[in-house]
């Protein structure tokens, strides 16, 4: 630090260097996870092949037996892995679940406009996508970004002043009040119908129970996984893409603990 006379002024000058240091503090967290490639499905047969399988009678024992099986082999070929992520600090955009909400939709409409491939969801996707065409098209413009992310994270609670007319307020009250009255209509012919008819008297004794099931097969058994979501949980040993990979090399075991579950317990 040191003082300088100033010939302009009749005080001194203080002139100082300060040395700083910003303390960034990012938040991090542990993420553990599988490592699985191409290679894995491979090995999860080499290792099945040698992995010894325990027969039960108990459906109980099999799902314990088959789901430890499980766990030792994904523990060998592709064992859990942590890994510290930083979670950096995203736009406030980001974080907004207003945007987050649009941005599931606008993907739940593409999916069903690529399944059906019919008009009323193309026009569903194309309502879900305007704002998404509005910011690519203008990708370099930073003052129509930062208007349409207002617009989304800042919506107007204020409505068009003829939204508020006596007009609109009656229109909106008959329009329920005649779909209340439709639905009093409806069920009042429906009671009519059921007072025409005779009352059927059912015992409980008198019902046909099912007194066996059919067992599933391979064939069911592969349709009902393939159609399974591939969304995946902590809990899962095997991750549902990688189960459905390899269900054809673990489907008798499957089928095992499905059937004996239906053999072993009583539904009534």
């Amino acid at each position: 630090m040191s003082l300088q006379l100033l010939w302009t002024a009749d005080h001194f000058c203080v002139f100082f260097d300060v040395c700083m240091s910003p303390h960034i503090q990012n938040r991090s967290m542990s993420v553990r996870r599988r490592v699985i490639n191409n290679g894995t499905g491979l090995l999860f047969e080499q290792a099945l092949s040698h992995t010894p399988n325990q027969p039960s009678d108990c459906a109980d024992d099999l799902m314990i037996h088959f789901n430890s099986r499980m766990t030792h082999i994904m523990d060998n070929i592709a064992p859990l892995k942590t890994k510290r992520v930083t979670d950096n600090q995203k736009a406030p955009w980001k974080l907004n679940p207003m945007v987050k909400l649009l941005k599931r939709e606008c993907r739940k409409s593409e999916r069903m406009r690529r399944k059906s491939k019919l008009q009323i969801p193309y026009q569903i996707h194309k309502e879900m996508s305007f704002f998404s065409n509005i910011i690519n098209r203008n990708i370099n413009n930073a003052r129509v970004l930062f208007s349409t992310v207002k617009k989304l994270t800042n919506p107007s609670s204020q409505l068009p002043s003829e939204l508020s007319s006596v007009n609109k307020c009656n229109d909106f009250a008959s329009f329920f009040k005649g779909k209340i009255d439709k639905i009093r209509l409806n069920i009042a012919s429906q009671l009519q119908i059921a007072q025409n008819l005779e009352p059927l008297a059912v015992k409980r004794g008198d019902l046909n129970l099912m007194p066996t099931f059919s067992l599933v097969d391979n064939e069911t058994l592969e349709k009902t996984v393939q159609n399974l979501s591939s969304s995946t949980s902590q809990l899962d040993i095997l991750p549902t893409i990688f189960f459905k990979s390899v269900l054809h090399l673990i489907s008798a075991d499957v089928l095992l603990c499905v059937s004996y579950a239906f053999i072993c317990f009583i539904y009534l």
